[in-house]
């Protein structure tokens, strides 16, 4: 299955053929960071803040397929918006997949656009309307497919603060969207609301579920079954050599025949029960030796 891929800030270097204009990719981010805080741009801020950090955990990825989008998507999130924060959420590339069915998917396609792909990390945000307090909070930068003038990824932007006293679902129209929100491809209310709740879910999935594994090499899948811990370990770290550092999200329940569906919930875990995470309920996989527990908590250790 193909996925749309996100294109950072050096991978269009590249294109231009601009990267000797600054040396190492430390250097361009400091001033590209400079600049943006010179020209008062916030959004290439946050961007540079995002891929800074991704670029330096080896570009981590998640594969989203699309058996799983809608179950996520039917999820109510009336939890504490701060249950994000219990979750080490570093920077991560989020890839949608390019096959048709995905466009059936409710809120994430429409006539003008659709979502293809997303970066997400925790930055400071505005506690609230006009509030010069900032406080922890998730931003997501994502491409709906729309250009400039030299065929490049015109970014946008959502994110909202991890309130104690606001439940992810209430929070989601809390800031007001900019003032460019309108300019270009205009962005329907639904698509923003389901963004955000995929964005939440994914981070939310518990690390031990069955339906994250990870995005191996094509040829070396029929080494990962019955490998020992430590050739697996090979395995991942070959497949990241090679550009592959990330884990494909509902791939089993996409291709397994005898995959019974399931359905997500959300459920308190951990040391006293109080963290909450994603599982999935009522499912059962027959040949339960092809899955694996991938972390999910997007920390360079982890990737």
């Amino acid at each position: 299955m193909d996925f749309y891929k996100y294109q950072p800030l050096w991978s269009l270097l590249k294109q231009v053929g601009s990267r000797e204009l600054f040396g190492t990719k430390e250097q361009f981010f400091e001033h590209y960071t400079r600049t943006a805080e010179l020209s008062q741009n916030a959004f290439a801020f946050r961007r540079a803040m995002l891929e800074e950090r991704w670029e330096q955990m080896e570009r981590p990825y998640y594969n989203l397929y699309p058996a799983i989008i809608p179950m996520l998507l039917n999820l109510r999130l009336d939890i504490p918006c701060s249950s994000l924060k219990d979750i080490s959420v570093q920077p991560i590339e989020v890839r949608l997949p390019e096959t048709l069915e995905a466009l059936e998917t409710p809120g994430l396609v429409w006539p003008e656009g659709q979502i293809r792909s997303l970066i997400m990390g925790i930055q400071p945000v505005p506690e609230s309307v006009d509030s010069e307090y900032l406080t922890p909070g998730l931003v997501i930068a994502f491409d709906i497919g729309e250009v400039d003038e030299h065929g490049h990824p015109i970014l946008s932007f959502k994110f909202f603060p991890l309130r104690e006293d606001m439940t992810i679902e209430e929070v989601v129209n809390l800031l007001p969207p900019h003032q460019s929100f309108d300019v270009g491809v205009p962005i329907p209310q639904e698509t923003v609301t389901a963004l955000v709740k995929l964005c939440a879910c994914i981070a939310l999935i518990d690390r031990d579920s069955d339906i994250i594994a990870p995005d191996i090499l094509v040829a070396d899948k029929a080494k990962w079954e019955g490998a020992s811990e430590a050739a697996r370990l090979a395995l991942l770290e070959k497949a990241k050599r090679r550009g592959k550092n990330g884990w494909n999200i509902g791939s089993e329940i996409q291709y397994t025949p005898h995959y019974r569906r399931p359905h997500p919930a959300l459920v308190r875990v951990g040391k006293g029960r109080m963290l909450t995470r994603i599982v999935m309920r009522k499912g059962s996989v027959v040949h339960r030796g092809k899955l694996t527990s991938i972390p999910t908590g997007f920390d360079a250790e982890e990737a």
